[in-house]
Order: structure tokens, then C-alpha cells, then sequence
């Protein structure tokens, strides 16, 4: 009687160490595994997302005395630009061909026609036709804004104009400006400040 007592008083405390133990061991994966999972992916999505929206990342020196000459042409155009190009620029000595009465025509953004009676910089860009375009506008010195219109001729369009496709950003911060396109197309990126600004800013052109 008391050796079968004692075998089984020790087959009972063998079989409760071994669930203890295994319990263990599966919690400590678990906790391992949620903790790794959760930290990687959150912090990759948010980091990768928010940098991306926002838009703007040229180093712009508010400072420093970028080219105020009068746009070189034709017509309002101050240069042209291309995919991967980054630009320093100001809206100082620009064109004032554009100014809320035009914007508001096109539908490029809800503005007023008594806005943008300041100088303004207008790009030039050949759209290659392969899909998604981004524009960023970097705006720390002053309030600019952006609009991005198509059109193909190389005179610039007034307000009687009919234009296709134009898009806008306009409020504080840095914009971004995204354009669709399946096939190659020529488009006028304007640069302008609501009241008049004149200030310095960048704009970067990623295609993809």
C-alpha cells in the first residue's frame, strides 16, 4: 500500500511539472512572436506613408538669392522640367499671367477670382504617358500653392480657355500633386502664392 501510494504521488507531480512547463513555453512564443510582428509592421507602414502625403522634401534655403529673372519663354514659362528633376526656385520676377480668375475657370481648385494677382513660376513638363506622376511642392518660407494643367501649346492659356485636366493644392504646408496619364502629354506646373507671396521654394517630379 505505500509503495503504490508513493508511485502514484510521483506519476501526479511528474504530469503537472510537464504542463506547467509546456504552458510556459507557448506563452513565451507567443508574447515573442505579437511583440516582433506588430512592432515591425506598424512602424514601417506609418513611417512609409506619412513621408510619402505629405510631400516636399527639397532642401530650400530661404535665404539664399535664387534667379529673379523674367521667365525665359515661351510666353509665361520660366524652363522646362522632367522626371527626377528637383528645383530651386522663387516666385520673385515671375510671370503674372495667372491669377484667380484663371484658376477658377479651369476648376483647377475652389479659389477666389480676387486671389493670385502676384507673380507666379510655370514649369513646363512632358508627361511620358507611364502612369502616376508626383509633384511636391516645399513651401517653408512662404504659403504657396500649386497647379498642374494640362495643355499643349506653348503660348499660355488665359481664363477663356478650355482646359482638360488641371489639378491643385493650395493652404499651408508642404503639397503634393499627383497626375494620371497612359499616354504622353504636355502639362504647365504653376507656382503661386494666394496674396502675392514671393518667396523661395523646391519642387521635386517623380514618375513612375
Amino acid at each position: 500500500m505505500t509503495t503504490a501510494f508513493f508511485l502514484m504521488l510521483t506519476l501526479a507531480c511528474g504530469d503537472k511539472a510537464d504542463d506547467t512547463g509546456g504552458d510556459s513555453g507557448a506563452t513565451d512564443t507567443d508574447g515573442g512572436t505579437d511583440g516582433g510582428t506588430d512592432g515591425g509592421t506598424d512602424g514601417g507602414t506609418d513611417g512609409g506613408t506619412d513621408g510619402g502625403t505629405d510631400g516636399g522634401s527639397a532642401d530650400v534655403d530661404c535665404d539664399a538669392s535664387y534667379s529673379t529673372a523674367a521667365p525665359g519663354g515661351p510666353d509665361c514659362i520660366t524652363d522646362t522640367i522632367s522626371c527626377g528633376d528637383s528645383v530651386l526656385a522663387t516666385t520673385a520676377g515671375g510671370s503674372t499671367a495667372f491669377r484667380g480668375e484663371e484658376y477658377v475657370a479651369w476648376y483647377c481648385e475652389v479659389v477666389s477670382y480676387d486671389e493670385y494677382e502676384g507673380p507666379e513660376r510655370v514649369f513646363q513638363f512632358e508627361h511620358p504617358g507611364t502612369g502616376n506622376v508626383y509633384f511636391d511642392l516645399t513651401t517653408p518660407c512662404e504659403d504657396l500653392d500649386i497647379f498642374v494643367l494640362r495643355w499643349e501649346e506653348d503660348s499660355c492659356p488665359i481664363a477663356a480657355y478650355n482646359i482638360a485636366e488641371c489639378e491643385g493644392k493650395k493652404g499651408s504646408g508642404n503639397h503634393r500633386v499627383l497626375v494620371w496619364n497612359n499616354e504622353p502629354a504636355t502639362y504647365l506646373v504653376s507656382i503661386e502664392g494666394s496674396y502675392g507671396e514671393e518667396a523661395n521654394f523646391g519642387l521635386d517630379i517623380t514618375c513612375e
